[in-house]
C-alpha cells in the first residue's frame, strides 16, 4: 500500500535545498530513487528563483542556510504557493527553531542524519498532503481535467493524447496559472528534456491548444501565453 502510494512521486519534481554541498549531493541521488526529477539549489534565494520559473511540486529545505535561512525562505514560498507541501531538515538542535515554523503549515521535519523509515513516512505524508489538496488533478473546464501524477489529460472521460513536450508546456502553464507565462519560461522548462527554441515552442503551443482550447489558453501577441481555467 505505501509502495504503491510513493510510486506516484516517480511523476513529480522535487526542490531540495541546503547550503553543504556534499551532503546535497547525497541527498538528491536519494531522493532520485523516489522521485522522477530532484532540482538542487545551495540557498534560498537561488531556490525561490527556481521556483519561480520551474514546475516544482514538493520542496525539501535546510534550515540553516546563507543569504536567507529555511524559515524565511518558507515565508517567501507561501507568499506564492499556499499548498505546495513543505519539508523542513535540520540537526537535533535546531528542534527549537523548527516549532516556530508550524504556522508555515510544514508537513514535517526531518533531523540530520536523516533515518530511512522515517523519510519513507515523511514522503507519504507529502503524497497525502497532495491529495487532501486536490493537487492530483486540475480541472481546465467544466469537462477537461489534467491529471499532474499520471500526466493524462482527459475530456469527458476520454483520453486526450499529450506529446511529451505537450505535458511540459502544459505542467509550466498549470504553474502560474491566470498568470503571463512567456516563451523564455517555456524554454527554461524544457532545459532538462532538451532544448528549444521560439519557433518550437509555439509549434507545440499551437497544437496544445487546438486539444484544450483557444479560450482556455489565451495568446498574448508578443508577450506570452496565459492558462485561464473555465468553469461553468
Amino acid at each position: 500500500m505505501i509502495e504503491n502510494k510513493l510510486a506516484c512521486l516517480k511523476h513529480l519534481t522535487l526542490l531540495l535545498v541546503d547550503d553543504d554541498t556534499e551532503l546535497l549531493d547525497t541527498l538528491k541521488i536519494t531522493f532520485s530513487l523516489f522521485f522522477k526529477n530532484v532540482l538542487t539549489a545551495s540557498n534560498g534565494v537561488e531556490a525561490i528563483k527556481i521556483h519561480e520559473i520551474t514546475s516544482v511540486d514538493m520542496i525539501v529545505t535546510d534550515y540553516v542556510m546563507p543569504h536567507l535561512n529555511g524559515y524565511e525562505f518558507c515565508i517567501e514560498i507561501r507568499k506564492k504557493d499556499k499548498k505546495i507541501p513543505i519539508v523542513i531538515m535540520s540537526n537535533y538542535s535546531e528542534k527549537d527553531k523548527l516549532l516556530n515554523s508550524i504556522p508555515l503549515q510544514l508537513i514535517d521535519y526531518l533531523i540530520k542524519p536523516i533515518d530511512y523509515k522515517i523519510l519513507m513516512k515523511t514522503l507519504l505524508s507529502m503524497v497525502n498532503k497532495l491529495e487532501e489538496n486536490s493537487f492530483i488533478e486540475e480541472f481546465l473546464s467544466d469537462t477537461i481535467c489534467f491529471n499532474i501524477i499520471t500526466k493524462k489529460l482527459t475530456k469527458d472521460n476520454h483520453i486526450i493524447p499529450l506529446t511529451k513536450s505537450e505535458i511540459i508546456l502544459l505542467n509550466t502553464l498549470l504553474k502560474f496559472k491566470n498568470n503571463i507565462v512567456t516563451e523564455d519560461m517555456f524554454i527554461y522548462a524544457f532545459d532538462v528534456e532538451k532544448s528549444e527554441n521560439s519557433q518550437s515552442i509555439k509549434n507545440h503551443i499551437y497544437r496544445l491548444r487546438k486539444k484544450i482550447g483557444l479560450d482556455i489558453i489565451l495568446n498574448i501577441k508578443g508577450v506570452g501565453y496565459i492558462l485561464r481555467p473555465s468553469y461553468a
